[in-house]
């Protein structure tokens, strides 16, 4: 009986044994398993990486640049820090930002000229070669839709100096890394190009680079983040922008280019769109169409909110329901202000007479109003003071009250703004604003209520003074 015992003691620590040695197999598998797989796996093509081959896919060297993942050989853990990383080469980056901002030439942009024969069509023309003549900075501000941007391209275009550059501040960087640097890292401006330099919607940069951007404009020079020094800007510099703020006013070396909105000079409606439908039909192979009068007395009484942009998009869907050979007519201005709107008794002299209009732009005005009314009305005005007191007496008093005074009332509704030309009250407030504005005052907006309603007011107590 005992030895069936012990052989049965003898089995079951066996069987423990035999469990031992099974687990540490088991062990030991796993190990070899572990061991062998990351250096001899191979991921399918189809496979999705992994979170943290993603993330090692980027990687970003002390400059801030983004560099090139290197190219993974057959067996290779992958890169273990920025020093395994192949770089981007520095020096070819100010090829990239140049090119980046460059943006044609005379020959590859559609360029355009100041269109029209007004006023201020001629003195925009006579600006954009005074500004062209040396490097100053340029300021051109006003409404949005009136072709600011084009101004500056003519102002470069005229210089013939260097490459055009345009920046769009909306779209710069609160650090502005691309335009001024960073440290070993050169920015647009440490390229040392000759050219012009437009930085187009000022009003919308960031805050953090307007004190920058004034010292550019002002000074010509910029600290530069690469090299830790101020240096000098061999670019001419222009700031676009809807209105002149704060710190566009600081800068008082820049020469200012207002350009004026299209509803104060319809008289280059026409001109312009001849010029767009002429662009339209050479483009697309027609036949230039004929504009009807009705169709621009249409143009010419809207208002344009979008200003020239407005006008050419409306040019634009209008010559699309043009066949070839056909007119334009006001039917198909369709955006404009409806014809029960449109003053269809308004005559507009200086069309009639052509020549009228040349002569009112002459210097005439110049000449007689500074250089006989101020001085004969001011004398005119003290001998009403001291002379005779009755107009059989007084030469002053006849003139004054039998011919000055009706004939402003007679003439009034028809040459309302000749008289505005010529009234010598209007004089002498010329003459202060000159002065002010030597002494460097800047002129204020004029009410458009006062536009609007002045005439009809300042004629009724024209009319009950005599």
């Amino acid at each position: 009986d005992a030895m069936p015992g012990r052989w049965h003691g003898f089995g079951t620590r066996s069987r423990r044994w035999s469990r031992w040695l099974l687990l540490a197999f088991v062990v030991r598998l796993a190990a070899a398993i572990v061991a062998f797989v990351p250096s001899n796996f191979k991921a399918s093509p189809d496979a999705k990486p992994s979170l943290r081959a993603t993330l090692s896919e980027a990687v970003v060297d002390e400059t801030g640049f983004e560099t090139e993942p290197p190219l993974k050989s057959q067996g290779s853990p992958g890169p273990r820090g920025p020093g395994d990383v192949k770089k981007l080469n520095i020096d070819c980056l100010g090829e990239k930002i140049l090119a980046d901002y460059s943006i044609g030439t005379a020959q590859t942009m559609p360029l355009r000229g100041v269109l029209g024969g007004s006023v201020y069509a001629r003195a925009l023309r006579k600006q954009v070669i005074s500004c062209s003549k040396d490097d100053g900075s340029v300021i051109i501000f006003g409404e949005p839709g009136t072709k600011k941007d084009m101004l500056a391209f003519q102002i470069h275009f005229h210089r013939r100096k260097g490459q055009l550059l345009f920046v769009d501040s909306g779209a710069v960087s609160s650090l502005g890394v691309r335009i001024f640097g960073r440290p070993k890292v050169q920015g647009l401006l440490d390229l040392d190009k000759e050219g012009t330099l437009i930085f187009n919607n000022v009003h919308r940069l960031n805050k953090q680079l307007l004190p920058a951007l004034v010292e550019l404009a002002q000074n010509g020079t910029y600290w530069s983040r690469k090299f830790q020094e101020t240096r000098k800007s061999r670019l001419k510099i222009i700031l676009i922008a809807e209105d002149q703020f704060e710190e566009l006013n600081s800068i008082k070396a820049a020469v200012r280019i207002k350009v004026p909105a299209l509803r104060v000079r319809r008289a280059d409606i026409e001109s312009m769109v001849k010029y767009q439908l002429r662009i339209l039909s050479r483009t697309y192979g027609k036949q230039v169409p004929r504009v009807e009068p009705q169709a621009l007395k249409r143009l010419q009484a809207y208002d344009y909110p979008n200003n020239v942009q407005e006008l050419f998009s409306l040019i634009e869907n209008a010559w699309a329901h043009l066949s070839d050979g056909s007119s334009l007519t006001a039917e198909m201005l369709w955006t404009a202000q409806s014809p029960s709107k449109l003053d269809t008794f308004k005559v507009n002299l200086l069309d009639v007479y052509p020549g009228l209009r040349k002569f009112l732009q002459s210097d005439w005005l110049e000449r007689l109003n500074h250089g006989f009314t101020k001085y004969v009305f001011a004398a005119l005005v003290l001998l009403l003071f001291i002379g005779p007191q009755s107009r059989d007496a007084n030469f002053g008093l006849n003139i004054f009250w039998a011919w000055w005074w009706p004939g402003i009332l007679l003439t009034y509704p028809v040459l309302g703004r000749f008289w505005c030309a010529v009234c010598p009250f209007m004089i002498y407030g010329e003459i202060v604003q000159r002065w002010r504005i030597a002494e460097g005052a800047e002129m204020q907006k004029w009410p458009s209520s006062v536009e609007k309603y002045g005439g009809g007011v300042f004629f009724v107590p024209f009319f009950w003074i005599p």
